[in-house]
């Protein structure tokens, strides 16, 4: 494993987390998020070409075909407010996840730039399920944004 992986995976294992597993070729690892409420598939990518590093949180459920556009319309809603970060929604596997990024031209990922993109990763991602099934049960999206958007801006103050 590459030296970034590598205190990627030292921080997981010491923050509790259970790493599942690592892929050297593709250069990632996936981990399991324990939250307050759901738990949820975590995965770190590291792309050394482009001096990348990424992480993903991939939300439990799929999204029903007949709800897939109110689910978009919510996410582009609570995307633009998001300042670290954003949710993506894939329209042909029903799959939402929510991304984090940096890229670093000189130096390297200490702790101190991979602990922040993990927590928002993985705090976005618990703070908008909730909403995400809301508008999967049909709640209106519009509505559902705003008051998710007030919920997480208090929980983050």
């Amino acid at each position: 494993m590459n030296g970034t992986l590598s205190r990627v995976f030292d921080f997981l294992e010491t923050d509790g987390w259970a790493v599942v597993e690592s892929d050297e070729e593709e250069n990632t690892l996936e981990a399991i998020f324990n939250g307050k409420e759901d738990q949820f598939g975590f995965v770190a990518t590291y792309r050394p070409d482009e001096r990348q590093l990424v992480f993903y949180s991939i939300c439990p459920f799929e999204v029903p075909k007949e709800r897939s556009y109110a689910v978009m319309e919510l996410l582009t809603r609570v995307n633009i407010g998001i300042p670290i970060g954003n949710f993506e929604l894939d329209l042909d596997d029903d799959f939402i996840r929510y991304k984090t990024s940096s890229a670093i031209e000189n130096g390297a990922f200490t702790l101190e730039v991979i602990r922040p993109l993990i927590y928002a990763n993985v705090f976005l991602t618990e703070a908008y399920i909730p909403a995400i099934r809301e508008v999967m049960g049909g709640a209106n999206p519009k509505v559902t944004a705003v008051k998710y958007d007030a919920i997480v801006a208090s929980e983050s103050e």
